[in-house]
């Protein structure tokens, strides 16, 4: 990948980061009926659940060089769970309107897991279409 684009993605995932960050710490009123159900999940899950959906991805677009797709993978869905729970731990800490839930970090964490297994998937038929 050419570095001027890995420049442009490096940039997109860190103007990313920090809208997740205003979302998450910032005091608003949600969308009417968020606190409603969707199939019995809790729409405030759901909503972090697609939050975090894009972040593999833009993290691959910002930072693969091409090889060991697994290892590198694995480290981008731990670096945003880790960065999930510290955001977590924020709202707890300094905001009096939000607080740490840990079924928002699930949500977060399935957003993201879910993106790298088919990351993980992409890559290996494309691996398997080359040999």
């Amino acid at each position: 990948m050419k570095p001027c684009f890995r420049n442009i993605g490096r940039g997109v995932l860190a103007v990313y980061v920090i809208v997740i960050l205003c979302l998450c710490l910032g005091t608003f009123q949600g969308p009417s009926g968020m606190w409603k159900t969707l199939w019995g999940i809790q729409m405030d899950k759901v909503i972090h659940f697609i939050m975090y959906l894009p972040y593999p991805l833009l993290a691959l677009w910002a930072f693969y060089n091409g090889e060991k797709w697994g290892r590198f993978l694995l480290i981008v869905l731990l670096i945003g769970v880790g960065y999930s729970g510290a955001v977590e731990l924020m709202q707890a800490l300094f905001t009096d309107s939000r607080s740490a839930e840990w079924g928002d970090l699930l949500a977060n964490s399935l957003g993201m897991g879910i993106t790298c297994l088919l990351s993980a998937l992409v890559f290996f038929i494309r691996d398997k279409v080359r040999q």
